[in-house]
């Protein structure tokens, strides 16, 4: 059977063998920091979640802000962080996340 995912006006779709679902909790699960592997690639993943769905997760911009600051690229770290705290919460999740964006900007000296 074959998998596939992509982003549409209602949100992530994802095939497999043929049925198409809305799986729970999908975004937190292809949003987290990877396990293994490495901040770059991590970085490249949440960077194309920005391209393929600008401003659709503040979650996706505090953790590029996360990876930069990992990589020792502080600047771009501080703009997502900055991007992240811009944005309105319209979730408990992008609560969460906002709280997250203001301790990393105070304790990360961003």
């Amino acid at each position: 059977s074959s998998v596939s995912a992509e982003y549409g006006s209602s949100g992530i779709n994802a095939e497999y063998g043929g049925t198409t679902f809305y799986p729970k909790n999908f975004r937190s699960h292809i949003l987290k920091m990877p396990e293994h592997g490495s901040y770059e690639e991590a970085l490249e993943l949440f960077l194309k979640a920005e391209e393929v769905a600008p401003k659709a997760s503040i979650e996706n911009r505090v953790l590029t802000g996360k990876a930069y600051f990992r990589l020792n690229q502080k600047s771009k770290a501080k703009h997502y962080i900055e991007l992240a705290l811009e944005q309105p919460a319209v979730t408990e999740e992008d609560i969460v996340s906002l709280e997250e964006a203001k301790r990393l900007r105070t304790n990360l000296g961003l």
